[in-house]
């Protein structure tokens, strides 16, 4: 049998499709627990307003600028006996600032301009928080826990008064 550099060419090019067509598994594994921790934010419901107070626009002039932080504090009770868990927020993000921490200012009536709002887990020196993102880890070995939060607004350029207002929903991943 003579091989020619096209017979050859065709050779190769059907024995690399049978070896690209290879068979591939994946295997998923999870748990279901029979219950996720009890939650309470500021000592209310698991559903919380936080008032973020007022900030003049002269404090928030350039992209990065921050209002003042206003504390609130999530309490888990009666939590699985998972060894931790993140909070991971999830909102609409401010397109002009291109930040996934900056979440956008939806108020829609009388609006401010050039304001988002930003939480920070820990405090207001913690960790910045993400949208759609682990945070850092909270620790329910004794099956319950404290974290505290800050929200404050935060400049995505020169701000223009208005209201401020940013709704973002949360859930607890349990690790």
């Amino acid at each position: 049998m003579k091989f020619t550099k096209v017979g050859a060419a065709i050779f190769f090019t059907i024995c690399g499709v049978n070896a690209a067509m290879a068979s591939n598994t994946i295997t998923f594994n999870g748990t279901v627990l029979d219950k996720g921790c009890d939650i309470t934010v500021d000592g209310g419901t698991a559903t919380a307003t936080v008032d973020l107070g007022s900030t003049a626009a002269t404090d928030l002039v350039k992209m990065g600028d921050l209002g003042a932080p206003k504390q609130f504090v999530f309490d888990l009770a009666n939590c699985p006996t998972a060894s931790s868990a993140n909070i991971v927020f999830s909102g609409q993000v401010d397109a002009d600032a291109n930040n996934p921490s900056y979440f956008k200012n939806t108020a829609e009536v009388g609006a401010a301009t050039m304001v988002a709002v930003q939480l920070k887990q820990g405090g207001s020196n913690g960790t910045i928080v993400e949208n759609n993102a682990d945070n850092d880890e909270i620790d329910l070995s004794s099956g319950a826990a404290t974290e505290t939060y800050t929200a404050q607004m935060i400049a995505t350029g020169q701000a223009v008064a208005g209201s401020v207002k940013s709704v973002l929903t949360y859930n607890v991943r349990y690790n």
